[in-house]
């Protein structure tokens, strides 16, 4: 319906050549998002990798489990993991951020098996992670605004200028040397991005 050869769309700009169309714009901002420097592409691949583990069996699903019951941790357990979902980024990677701590013990208990993984997030790690969580905590925040049945195209437009005008304003205070204040802090959170 939505074809640029042949349906809609191509009807419409018969008629009125000068009008702008667009897709998907949730789609191409899931698509975007998936370009990361090899940094924070190895640290979210690490945390991929770490909570594929402790999901891929059952006895590592309940030992941590118990582990974030035993800590009185905000979450009992990570999310799945899957590319397919625009939002699932962000959530596992809020999760294991904030079940860190747990995480760390968890690997060193299991010993020679997750050494290796261990080894992954020492370091400025943390801090990548943290980067990487807040980041896609705001995007997600966009995806969500940009949804719903009383959303049109000129809210849409109006979310995406104001991210927009957000981003150049966030670039001229990192710039300045200003990294504290951003978007969640705004928002009453603790900022995490505090490395």
């Amino acid at each position: 319906m939505l074809r640029s050869k042949s349906g809609f769309m191509t009807m419409v700009k018969t008629k009125n050549p000068d009008i702008i169309t667009t897709q998907c714009l949730i789609h191409r901002e899931a698509l975007a998002s998936k370009i990361l420097p090899a940094p924070l592409k190895d640290t979210l691949e690490t945390v991929i990798c770490i909570v594929n583990h402790i999901k891929g069996g059952a006895l590592n699903t309940r030992l941590f489990h118990r582990l974030c019951q035993d800590m009185d941790a905000a979450h009992q357990n990570f999310l799945f993991y899957t590319s397919v979902r625009w939002l699932s980024k962000g959530n596992v990677l809020s999760c294991v951020f904030e079940l860190f701590d747990g995480l760390q013990i968890f690997l060193a208990a299991e010993g020679k098996k997750t050494e290796q993984l261990l080894n992954d997030i020492q370091g400025p790690f943390k801090c990548s992670l943290a980067y990487l969580a807040d980041v896609f905590e705001d995007l997600n925040g966009l995806n969500q605004q940009l949804q719903g049945p009383d959303t049109t195209i000129i809210i849409h437009t109006n979310a995406i200028k104001a991210y927009l005008d957000k981003l150049a304003l966030w670039k001229r205070k990192v710039e300045r040397g200003n990294v504290v204040s951003f978007s969640a802090s705004e928002r009453g959170h603790q900022r995490r991005t505090t490395c």
